[in-house]
């Protein structure tokens, strides 16, 4: 009798920790995406960028990553920018790995312009809220 009674406290005390650990995973078992990084006044290109000609998004976070996000396929990769404001992205596309590298020029704190070589100019405005439907991270 104590043996099935322990044997039953044993079954309740784990199920209830089973349950406990599924409350505490639950928020982020259903997460889409990782919240965009917030503005840096010392790195202006810090935060999520909508691309205008494009149907895209970009994060650029503040240690050099950066996810990329469209209806078509999402990426990562590390950006930089040097003295000269050059600004370049190597990302990991499709299992592919490209390199885009331009001026970039910030039009106040809301809009960036992208001189790229062979592409033309890229224009891009803030976007901060969350992906559209359908984009992959």
């Amino acid at each position: 009798m104590v043996k099935d009674m322990t044997m039953k406290i044993r079954q309740c005390f784990h199920a209830i920790t089973i349950s406990m650990l599924w409350l505490l995973l639950l928020p982020t078992a259903f997460a889409e995406e990782s919240a965009w990084p917030a503005r840096d006044p010392a790195q202006p290109i810090v935060g999520r960028w909508e691309e205008y000609s494009a149907n895209s998004v970009i994060d650029f976070f503040p240690d050099g990553t950066l996810h990329a996000y469209s209806p078509v396929a999402g990426a990562t990769g590390r950006w930089r920018i040097d003295q000269n404001s050059i600004l370049t992205l190597t990302m990991l596309v499709q299992g592919e790995q490209l390199t885009f590298q331009g001026k970039a020029a910030f039009i106040g704190e809301e809009e960036m312009e992208w001189a790229l070589d062979e592409e033309g100019t890229v224009k891009h405005r803030r976007f901060e809220q969350p992906l559209p439907p359908g984009f992959r991270p």
